[in-house]
């Protein structure tokens, strides 16, 4: 599969919010824009979308929150979603590698991943 990685810009959003919904997350491209725009004004914050043949397949969102237990930063990735039919195919892990050069990069001492049952 020929994807590439970058970060996430306004006009995924409708993309973003189709992959929200896979997730169990019902979100329309509105509300997924206006996420958008709330982590463009945050430097903490990062979205990277993976695009293949056009389209958005897969997204990640991280943060880099303040970790209590060892006064240190951590990344804390809060979504990771990747299309039915993009998965089993390590998009998800390369998702997952761009997120641990952005904990380094901010000097993060650990990453976390945080779930949900759905």
């Amino acid at each position: 599969m020929n994807a590439a990685i970058r970060n996430a810009e306004e006009a995924d959003a409708p993309g973003i919010a189709s992959l929200l919904i896979e997730l169990g997350y019902p979100t329309d491209t509105l509300e997924a824009l206006n996420r958008l725009r709330g982590v463009a004004s945050d430097p903490g914050a990062r979205v990277f979308v993976t695009v293949a043949a056009g389209r958005i397949i897969a997204f990640l969102s991280a943060h880099v929150t303040p970790y209590f237990p060892t006064n240190s930063n951590i990344l804390r990735v809060t979504a990771l979603a990747v299309t039915a039919s993009a998965r089993r195919r390590g998009v998800g892990s390369q998702l997952l590698t761009r997120a641990t050069e952005l904990a380094a990069a901010q000097g993060c001492s650990g990453i976390e991943i945080t779930t949900s049952q759905s």
